[in-house]
């Protein structure tokens, strides 16, 4: 594998990307994996964070797996307030076209603003308990935008 990618790492590179696309399409599991794996890279980065060296994956820092994450955001699924739309699969993330405003979220029950805050969010226990699968629920993108980083403890 290695000496193919090294013979044409240009077309290797395109090909994973592919696959990824495909993947992420079709895996709802998979695709909240690498968002919260995105989003959590983005954050550590604008807070000048590095990860520990000890971290082994989003696995260890949500606290289940892919699939267990995916069936509790799933349990948690209520219909669009306006619409009567309910969440499914398809309509999570960010819209495929600038029609579709519906489509709802991973949001942190307490927000990260509040982590940050009041603890020490260089610690990477403290990351954990900010990520974990507890501290996820599905939200429609009004209903995020209007929580904002509000958290009532």
């Amino acid at each position: 594998k290695k000496k193919w990618y090294d013979k044409d790492p240009e077309k290797a590179n395109k090909l994973k990307y592919q696959h990824k696309k495909k993947r992420l399409a079709r895996d709802p599991a998979f695709k909240i994996e690498e968002n919260l794996r995105t989003r959590f890279h983005h954050w550590l980065k604008s807070t000048n964070i590095t990860k520990e060296k000890n971290f082994s994956g989003i696995k260890t820092m949500v606290g289940c797996t892919r699939n267990e994450l995916k069936l509790h955001l799933e349990k948690n699924f209520y219909n669009h307030k306006a619409t009567g739309i309910p969440m499914t699969w398809s309509n999570y993330g960010k819209p495929k076209s600038s029609t579709d405003i519906i489509y709802w979220q991973v949001d942190h029950k307490r927000p990260l603003a509040d982590f940050r805050k009041k603890e020490d969010i260089s610690k990477f226990e403290i990351q954990c308990k900010m990520n974990h699968f507890s501290n996820l629920q599905p939200l429609w993108f009004e209903d995020n935008r209007d929580k904002s980083d509000k958290w009532i403890s």
